[in-house]
């Protein structure tokens, strides 16, 4: 999820377009503000809540999707519709551009939620949360702890991944 181009990152560094240029702050606050808005609708919500679909990377795709067309609309209501492609690319790279700036920052959902880290062994096991506050969800989106998914007399494999 924090590692493609929707989120503003390219693996574990910021996305970076160098064809393009920053978009101007007080613009950029202002689709921010709207990208928020939209993911945080209903319909949005909804969207991101589907569950019809036969595998992780189908789903992955459909949340890439979602988001990508959020950003389009956010960018297309605030001006920024015309050369949409290299706009939306503009958008994505801000996290570069404004790599400084703490409230572009925290403005942006992924600003706020990103807690993703190289993949140096150490500073990742700096970020791993404590075991119990991880939530597991069964396939059929139950939740579950950890304690139930394990048994004393059996070795347990448990396959787990994220969509943020």
């Amino acid at each position: 999820g924090m590692y493609h181009s929707t989120s503003g990152k390219a693996g574990s560094a910021f996305y970076l377009d160098p064809r393009c240029e920053p978009i101007p702050r007080e613009d950029l606050i202002r689709i921010l503000k709207m990208e928020d808005e939209l993911r945080h609708s209903k319909e949005t919500q909804e969207q991101y809540s589907r569950l019809d679909f036969q595998d992780g990377n189908k789903y992955l795709q459909h949340i890439m999707k979602v988001t990508e067309e959020i950003q389009i609309r956010a960018l297309t209501e605030c001006g920024y519709g015309d050369f949409l492609k290299k706009n939306l690319a503009r958008f994505r790279s801000h996290r570069a551009h404004y790599r400084d700036d703490e409230e572009i920052l925290k403005m942006s959902v992924y600003g706020r939620h990103d807690i993703s880290v190289d993949a140096n062994p150490s500073v990742f096991a700096k970020n791993v949360p404590k075991l119990e506050d991880v939530k597991l969800f069964d396939l059929g989106g139950v939740e579950r702890t950890l304690a139930d998914l394990l048994s004393p007399n059996k070795l347990t494999l448990i396959i787990a991944s994220s969509i943020s």
